[in-house]
């Protein structure tokens, strides 16, 4: 079975939203959607609660690597995304 690009980017769109609402429904999480990537911490020890999804197609390997960048978490007690949910 080949799936179009529009059936991928809604598939995607799907699969990000309801990983958002796992996260938001725990207490103390966050959400962002921005530049190319959705991180989804629902503040949760199971590494699995706490999520981060490309939110297009990375248009370059140097683009994938950007956001793998951005996803990780930062030193300290401050993540690399807004703290307040949106």
């Amino acid at each position: 079975m080949v799936m179009s690009e529009s059936e991928i980017r809604e598939s995607n769109y799907h699969f990000r939203k309801a990983w958002q609402l796992f996260a938001l429904v725990s207490r103390g999480a966050a959400t962002s959607d921005r530049d190319g990537l959705s991180l989804d911490d629902a503040s949760h020890p199971w590494f699995f609660m706490n999520f981060g999804f490309l939110n297009r197609p990375a248009a370059s390997d140097s683009d994938l690597e950007r956001s793998e960048r951005l996803a990780r978490p930062c030193e300290g007690d401050h993540p690399p995304y807004p703290e307040s949910s949106e």
